[in-house]
């Protein structure tokens, strides 16, 4: 999985890759949205330094989820 922050007051983002790895959750056999039994907390932390040199301000996070077989950067 990725973070990706968004500068609030432009276009510039960055993206960190991190170590979390979606198919490491076990959901239940019914994992539809509505089956509260089978929601997970995601907890991680992770160096703002990872990010490289960023200026300070407010930005958006965002998680994506990878698909390890894809190489394309926008998938």
């Amino acid at each position: 999985m990725s973070i990706i922050l968004k500068a609030k007051d432009g276009f510039k983002t960055y993206t960190a890759l991190t170590n979390l790895d979606a198919r490491d959750r076990q959901p239940d056999l019914d994992s539809r949205a509505d089956n509260t039994a089978a929601w997970r907390d995601l907890n991680f932390s992770l160096d703002v330094g990872t990010f490289g040199v960023m200026p300070r301000g407010d930005y958006d996070i965002y998680l994506k989820i990878n698909n390890p077989k894809e190489t394309s950067a926008n998938n």
